[in-house]
Formats: structure tokens, C-alpha cells, sequence
């Protein structure tokens, strides 16, 4: 028997470098409806959740994922890992993709591929490896794993991220990479500078083609090779900061 994976998207408007991220809009439609959107796309998926807080800042999320018919769970803004765990509970997810909603290139064609290797009962994790570009696809685990990081990890940042704990316990993971390497590129949403080359990127590319994939961002750069360094520099904040 196939295991159903389901994505839960971990989503929150208390960003410290850009302000109101999720709801800032694209094209018309905003960041957190575009990653709803091309994540409804993959074919390998049960279900879609969003897990955001209880603040009341985190409301708003409510409301823009019911124009998606979206479920929502909403917990510990902190502990975010007891948050994932809650949600899995709340929806009996027994296999978890898990993706952050600032990730606004996600590429459903990589979650489905990940999910098929998954899905062959082989690994523990299966995670995007170093050739994808960050902020693409997802890394996949079971409720298995899930609750015993929510019921051992005892360090903070084991709580305020969902798999450290279960990467320290298993070597078991597959990383998946694609042909060619493009990880000098960023295509998540974290800084002004993010979002100035992500807004360039949708701006072309989405009124044309919106289910555009990494192929057709790749073609984009490659006509215009000075978007790429609007965000080069910026830099990928780690679990221990």
C-alpha cells in the first residue's frame, strides 16, 4: 500500500525582515495564495493544511486560505514543532511534506518526484539535496518520526524548527537533486531584496504561464543574468540564530 502524504505548510505574518510577507501581493494575489495555488498542482498529495499561530496576527492567514478551501490549524507560535504535531494530530496525517509559505517558486513537479521516492518505504526523510535552489521543494517524513521529535526534543531550536531533532537521530535520508546545479540561486522570500527579484520573476513570467515551473525560471535568468544578483548576497538565516 501506497503511504498518503499529506503537506503541511508552516506560515506566519511575524516576519522580522519583511514585514507582512505572506499577504504582500504578486501579480494580484498574494504570496501565501500563489504557494496554495502551485502546491495544489502535485498530484501525490492527500491533503493540504497550513499551520500558522494563535496570535491574533495570524487571523488574517485564516481568512485568506478559506479563498482557497484551505484547512487551517492554528498553535504555538514558539514551538513550532509542537504546532506540526498538532496539526498532524488534529487531521491524522500519517506522512508529512513540510514546506514553509515563503518558499513562492515552490515546484510541485520536485514535491511529486520526492514524494514517489518516499512513497518506496526505503528512507526515513526524503529532503531536497544541494543541487535545487533553495525554497523548491519540501522534505518529507512520517508521524512516526514527527512524534518522537515532539515527545524527546529537549533543546530550543528543536522546538522552533520541526526536524532537527529528527535528523540527529537518523541517517536514513535521501537527498534529492535535479541534472543540473542552480544553487547560487535563492528563490525564497526573506528580504526586500527577495522580494524585488521575485516580483521580476512573476511580473514576466505569470500573466503568460502561471503554472510556470523551474525550467521556465531558469530560461528567464538566462535572458536577464543581472536579476540573479538583486539577491545574491542575502543570507540564509540557520536554526541557531
Amino acid at each position: 500500500m501506497v503511504n498518503p502524504v499529506s503537506i503541511i505548510v508552516q506560515a506566519h505574518m511575524g516576519s522580522t525582515r519583511l514585514k507582512n510577507k505572506m499577504l504582500k501581493e504578486l501579480c494580484g494575489i498574494s504570496v501565501l495564495g500563489h504557494v496554495l495555488e502551485r502546491l495544489k498542482r502535485a498530484k501525490n498529495v492527500e491533503q493540504i493544511i497550513v499551520a500558522t499561530s494563535i496570535l491574533p496576527e495570524d487571523e488574517i492567514l485564516v481568512k485568506e486560505c478559506k479563498k482557497y478551501d484551505i484547512q487551517v490549524y492554528r498553535g504555538s507560535n514558539d514551538d513550532v514543532l509542537e504546532r506540526f504535531y498538532q496539526t498532524a494530530c488534529r487531521f491524522e496525517v500519517a506522512h508529512i511534506a513540510r514546506i514553509c509559505a515563503d518558499n513562492t517558486l515552490v515546484d510541485w513537479e520536485i514535491i511529486d518526484e520526492e514524494i514517489k521516492i518516499y512513497q518506496q518505504g526505503i528512507y526515513d526523510v526524503v529532503t531536497t539535496g544541494k543541487s535545487v535552489p533553495l525554497g523548491l521543494g519540501c522534505e518529507i517524513f512520517s508521524m512516526d518520526w514527527l512524534t518522537e521529535a515532539y515527545k524527546n526534543a529537549t533543546e530550543r531550536y528543536q522546538h522552533e524548527h520541526v526536524t532537527p531533532y529528527i535528523y540527529e537521530q537518523t541517517n536514513n535520508v535521501y537527498h534529492y537533486d535535479i541534472l543540473q546545479d542552480y544553487s547560487e540561486y535563492r528563490f525564497t522570500l526573506d528580504t526586500q531584496e527577495d522580494w524585488e527579484f521575485l516580483n521580476k520573476i512573476y511580473s514576466e513570467l505569470y500573466p503568460q504561464k502561471p503554472d510556470f515551473l523551474l525550467s521556465d525560471v531558469i530560461s528567464l535568468i538566462n535572458a536577464n543574468p543581472d536579476w540573479a544578483n538583486i539577491n545574491r548576497n542575502v543570507y540564509q538565516k540557520t536554526m541557531y540564530e
